[in-house]
């Protein structure tokens, strides 16, 4: 309450806010021509979200370039503090090896 990660914005801010606001993760792919933005609005993934008890979970697949990315949010259990966690998972699915850099945080 008193220290947010995250300004508040109503709703239709927000919404037209999330591309450029929040977390986000950039890939530096070999073999790719440019840096690549899972979750981007630019980019063509078809996109999944799992939705727990006490997780979220939005996965995108993106055939064009060979990757799969999830990002997982849960509360961290057992602690005195409120936490969210953001776990970001990164899959090569082409048939050749590549090399990853990732930058991806808030």
């Amino acid at each position: 309450k008193d220290f947010p990660l995250l300004e508040f914005n109503p709703a239709n801010k927000a919404y037209a806010l999330t591309p450029t606001t929040g977390f986000r993760t950039f890939l530096n792919v070999s073999g790719s021509p440019g840096l690549l933005e899972p979750f981007s609005p630019l980019t063509g993934g078809s996109r999944t979200m799992y939705v727990g008890s006490n997780e979220v979970e939005v996965e995108e697949v993106d055939a064009a370039n060979g990757i799969k990315t999830n990002v997982n949010y849960f509360t961290l259990p057992g602690e005195d503090f409120g936490a969210l966690v953001r776990r970001c998972t990164i899959k090569n699915t082409a048939p050749t090896s590549r090399t990853f850099q990732v930058l991806d945080g808030l």
